[in-house]
């Protein structure tokens, strides 16, 4: 039995397990968040509260073009059930963490999962079905990005009250056996009928040693280190120098991790654009839409995480209505150029949200974006695996998917330096305005009060400063922040607003391929022998 082969009830438990593996690897990436003043409570270690993220974040992007490679040389099976095994480990061993030494290797750890299951999920779907059915299915799993962005703060915070922080790890045993159950009992082991097995590691050298420096940069540029420090501008200098010799490494090797080739297709660079730029957009009102509704809307710190909740369903619905779309009719650019222009009108909108904004308001625009964004989703996706023969789809899957990381990391990096920015400008415009406070003992003139603000970071620590002021200033305070707030999350939008407009440029200029009835084993995406599904 092949891939294409697959019985009805097969498919269904196949995708059950594609979805729950992607499910649990974006779900990481938001439930610890909420839990992380519980961990650095238990296991000490304030200096290294950004460190469970980044060591996730980096391991999770730097294994994905090496596991679609492998997928593509050994077989998809083996690959994906070995991420949701070392996902499982990962899991068990950070639930277990003594330390935050610890803690921090064994997010690696399933960072490496993660990722592997990640570029693999969507190159599994491409295996599975034709071009045209795809768009369905591939919707149903990119959905998965945006359920992850809703449960993921709520149940983080809840498990962690209710039972311990270390159960947002146990909760991930579970379902992991269940995903890795029903892949290896429903998805049959399928190997390349071409072997090539003389693997890059070379190439996957230059690619880990370049990777490291510039995501490490990009996650401590305006957080533990200034954008101008030695150590950053260090970092991206060393990035820029090992990617050079990495695309030399990989113009001489027989099996390239990322093949050189793949960029001679104007399908699969303007995709690329597209993705980067639409996670940029995404990650922008993840971000910045529960501060501004905290902040500025005086909501509730423990609802924040809900705040997201509009976008995100509208998100789900769109991916998966879209992805429908698709599949009927045959045609992904016009869903494409669409999704854009909504994403575009919805950052806009944001763009005008100001202390007068209402709740009403907020939900509007939180839907439009996650309406256009939800589009875009799975377009890209299909897109490009449509381009190219089936023996390169899971190479090529991993490519949008590491470049969809690579945009949320950059797009987060640049979003919040340019934030930080604006923000203490507009504090110190703010506090400029504020005379010497009364009171002996040299009390702080608005320069000082606008820095000892500036370092309270978290809301529930600034409240609890406003109430041991005199009313009037705290009020005071409290309308400068707001101000300042305020002009910084709209700069951020239109910054959003920018990323999407060149994303719309791409759109526009994505060539699209009918996509076919059937699989494509040729030499090119665009032609050569192929095989016809079975009903």
């Amino acid at each position: 039995m092949t891939l294409h082969t697959l019985e009805k009830k097969q498919v269904i438990w196949v995708m059950i397990g594609v979805m729950l593996g992607v499910l649990l690897a974006a779900l990481d990436n938001t439930i610890v968040g909420t839990a992380m003043p519980s961990i650095i409570k238990n296991l000490n270690g304030m200096e290294y509260y950004s460190w469970p993220f980044t060591s996730y974040m980096l391991c999770s992007t730097i294994v994905i073009p090496l596991s679609g490679n492998l997928g593509d040389m050994i077989g998809r099976k083996a690959v994906y059930i070995s991420g949701i095994l070392i996902f499982i480990i990962g899991s068990i061993l950070c639930g277990l963490s003594q330390t935050m030494i610890q803690l921090i290797i064994f997010r690696g750890i399933q960072g490496i999962g993660g990722g592997i299951a990640l570029s693999n999920a969507f190159a599994i779907v491409g295996e599975i079905f034709t071009p045209r059915e795809r768009g369905k299915y591939m919707g149903a799993v990119a959905s998965m990005f945006g359920l992850a962005s809703i449960l993921g703060p709520s149940l983080g915070g809840y498990i962690t009250d209710t039972f311990s922080w270390r159960w947002i790890f146990y909760i991930n045993i579970p379902l992991g056996i269940i995903a890795l159950t029903t892949m290896y009992f429903a998805l049959p082991s399928h190997k390349p009928e071409e072997k090539n097995n003389k693997f890059d590691w070379a190439g996957l050298t230059m690619f880990i040693l370049s990777m490291v420096p510039l995501l490490l940069a990009l996650n401590w540029a305006g957080r533990e280190y200034e954008w101008e420090s030695v150590t950053i501008i260090g970092l991206l200098v060393a990035a820029v120098v090992l990617m050079v010799g990495f695309a030399m490494v990989e113009r001489r090797a027989v099996n390239p991790l990322i093949p050189p080739s793949l960029f001679k297709n104007d399908i699969f660079n303007v995709s690329l654009v597209a993705i980067f730029m639409s996670n940029v957009a995404f990650f922008s009102a993840v971000i910045y839409l529960p501060l501004f509704a905290q902040m500025v809307m005086g909501k509730s710190a423990s609802g924040t995480g809900t705040v997201i909740t509009p976008m995100m369903l509208s998100f789900v619905v769109a991916a998966i209505s879209t992805g429908r779309i698709v599949s009927a009719t045959g045609k992904y650019k016009i869903i494409a150029v669409s999704g854009f222009i909504v994403a575009l009108i919805g950052s806009i909108m944001t763009a005008q949200l100001n202390e007068t904004s209402g709740d009403g308001q907020l939900i509007l625009c939180m839907i439009v974006m996650g309406l256009g964004l939800g589009a875009t989703t799975p377009v890209f996706n299909l897109a490009v695996q449509n381009a190219f023969p089936q023996k390169q789809i899971g190479t090529v899957s991993a490519s949008i998917q590491f470049f969809r990381s690579l945009g949320a990391s950059i797009g987060a990096a640049v979003l919040g330096s340019v934030f930080q920015s604006n923000m203490k400008n507009k504090m110190a415009e703010q506090f400029a305005k504020l005379p010497p406070m009364p009171g002996g003992h040299g009390a702080p003139q608005g320069g000082d009060m606008m820095k000892n603000v500036m370092k309270m970071q978290n809301p529930e620590v600034m409240n609890k400063v406003f109430a041991s002021m005199p009313p009037q200033m705290a009020n005071t305070i409290k309308g400068f922040i707001k101000v300042a707030l305020t002009a910084s999350v709209q700069q951020a939008f239109w910054i959003a607003a920018g990323t999407i407009t060149v994303g719309t440029v791409a759109a526009f200029m994505l060539r699209e391929i009918p996509l076919k009835d059937r699989i494509d084993h040729g030499e090119g995406g665009e032609g050569g022998a192929a095989m016809s599904m079975p009903d």
